[in-house]
């Protein structure tokens, strides 16, 4: 009798330890998830600006939507005036999260080798804590067909207005214990296709560029991330409507909100790459090992037309 009694006390004893084993796990969980949605929770940073180049259209103007609705004041770069005031007009009506938040145009063609110094000049008052470089521009013709200038042009935009950019503004984030910047590369850094050859250049400089700023940056508390693109639903790829939309259907092309949502993502995270996109990080492996003669082919093949 004193055996059975023993047995059942047991078996109580842990029931009992298991229930409240599975109780304070399960309150762990709770306790987790509330104070993730308590450092999710956005609000209106009103002294903290985010600097997005490129910010007329693409990723650049949903950049802004999307810092703008996590509480930043935003100053959005583009030398497209009237489609730079559309995005800022639409940010203020449709994602400004407090009324004194400020989204402030600035017209400047970064392009030119001296156009950077007109950021520096206009945020010197200002607390930049997020640097998105993002302005850029896709010309798809051999190189025999460039002009001078608009090699100069690809060049001073993709990657000297961004080193420069990153150069002051990472000075005074580290200074502060705390920043964020992304630059933008693309899967063209390992693909050596005939006709984006300065394209794809500038990439593998920015590629490398923001690797090893990052390791210089280590411990400063400045995140730095380096965002792959493969083709993304853009005004940069001129696709005719039906191609896109097979693209999109088959993964190989992305939204622009999806893609900025993910890298904006990556960046506060503080991860050192972001690559949107399944196909694209399945692809990127093979990229590099592509036969020339196979390169060689599809360039032969291609339509003149997708020469721009």
């Amino acid at each position: 009798m004193q055996i059975i009694l023993n047995k059942i006390s047991k078996k109580f004893i842990t029931s009992e330890y298991s229930s409240l084993v599975f109780v304070s796990f399960a309150l762990s969980i709770c306790n987790l998830y509330i104070l993730k949605m308590k450092r999710e929770k956005i609000v209106f940073r009103p002294n903290l600006y985010a600097l997005v180049t490129g910010a007329s259209s693409g990723m650049g103007r949903e950049y802004l939507f999307q810092l703008t609705k996590m509480g930043y004041n935003v100053i959005a770069v583009s030398n497209q005036k009237e489609a730079l005031e559309d995005a800022v007009n639409e940010a203020i009506g449709s994602f400004r999260i407090d009324k004194n938040q400020k989204i402030v145009p600035l017209f400047i063609d970064l392009s030119q080798l001296d156009a950077y110094k007109e950021i520096i000049d206009f945020t010197k008052d200002f607390e930049i804590e997020v640097l998105i470089n993002n302005a850029g521009v896709m010309i798809c013709r051999p190189l025999t067909l460039h002009s001078e200038e608009e090699i100069t042009r690809l060049i001073s935009l993709h990657d000297h207005t961004t080193v420069q950019l990153s150069k002051y503004f990472s000075k005074k984030m580290a200074d502060r214990g705390e920043g964020y910047i992304m630059n933008i590369s693309s899967l063209a850094a390992w693909l050596q296709y005939p006709v984006i050859s300065i394209y794809s250049a500038s990439k593998v400089f920015i590629k490398s560029f923001t690797r090893s700023l990052r390791c210089e940056l280590y411990g400063s508390g400045v995140k730095v991330t380096t965002a792959y693109f493969g083709a993304v639903d853009t005004p940069l790829y001129p696709l005719s409507q039906k191609y896109r939309k097979i693209a999109r259907r088959l993964g190989i092309m992305i939204s622009a909100e999806k893609a900025s949502k993910v890298a904006l993502k990556a960046l506060f995270k503080g991860k050192a790459n972001v690559m949107p996109g399944f196909i694209n990080r399945l692809f990127r492996p093979i990229l590099p090992i592509i036969p020339k003669r196979v390169l060689n082919f599809a360039f032969r093949k291609a339509p003149k037309s997708i020469y721009f």
